[in-house]
């Protein structure tokens, strides 16, 4: 069952001010279903081929994901697909951040935590799901599972921006 674009918006326009996890929490994740790549082996796979690992941790020096826009975030995704580090599919899966991005309101010009936004959705979410009636925890848990997969990209995108030297893709 899919969430009504109306309820989700309201979901995501609620995100911004509100308290994030606590950095134990943002570091555990849930699995994910048999058969999902995680984000961390969608990673991998992106840079194995040689050389492109070097020009996808260039393109990511130029962006901090703690503090960027909507339009260079899709800048980003844009310069790694053209350059072969992410794919079409990935391409299209990560711009469902922009579009998150957009329906909670923020400007294509207004800097954003995407780090932050992520986590306030997910406990948002999570608090959706305990209250949810059975037909629609479906839902919810598939828009939960994206987010989740969402963060943990980012997050390891911002420990590369974070620590010069460290292979995100590993």
């Amino acid at each position: 069952m899919q969430i009504p674009g109306t309820l989700l918006g309201g979901l995501l326009s609620g995100v911004i001010g509100q308290a994030t996890r606590s950095p134990e929490q943002s570091s555990q994740t849930k699995s994910e279903p048999t058969g999902v790549k995680t984000a961390n082996e969608t990673l991998n796979a992106l840079l194995a081929r040689s050389g492109v690992q070097s020009l996808g941790q260039e393109i990511l020096k130029s962006y901090d994901v703690t503090h960027i826009t909507p339009r260079q975030f899709s800048e980003m995704l844009q310069k790694l697909r053209e350059s072969g580090v992410i794919s079409e599919e990935e391409y299209l899966d990560l711009t469902q951040i922009r579009r998150d991005l957009t329906e909670a309101g923020i400007e294509a010009d207004e800097p954003v935590d995407l780090l932050d936004f992520y986590q306030k959705l997910m406990r948002k979410l999570q608090l959706m799901l305990s209250l949810a009636s059975t037909e629609s925890i479906d839902g919810i848990q598939q828009t939960l599972q994206r987010a989740e997969k969402h963060l943990e990209w980012l997050e390891k995108v911002s420990t590369q921006q974070l620590e010069p030297g460290t292979d995100i893709w590993a």
